[in-house]
């Protein structure tokens, strides 16, 4: 027995549109579901925890040695400035 019409489209009605609604297989949609949570910025969970670990350490978002290399950066071009 051949498809019934899709109510909203000349497309035939499948299994998938009938119990998800929206065309995605239920598999999909809790994939979908559960990526665009851990997108949240596009961050896993885990990154984010360590993000604000590191805002709260160092409170500018910089790693302890990333600021370190800055700061020596900085006291490198400033000699050199001086110089």
């Amino acid at each position: 027995m051949p498809p019934r019409a899709h109510p909203s489209s000349s497309r035939p009605c499948t299994t998938t549109d009938a119990s998800n609604n929206n065309g995605c297989t239920q598999e999909q949609r809790m994939h979908a579901r559960a990526t665009d949570a851990r997108k949240n910025n596009r961050r896993t969970q885990q990154q984010r925890m360590h993000a604000t670990t590191t805002d709260a350490r160092n409170n500018d978002g910089c790693m302890q040695q990333q600021r370190m290399q800055a700061t020596t950066t900085d006291a490198r071009k400033v000699s050199v400035r001086d110089m």
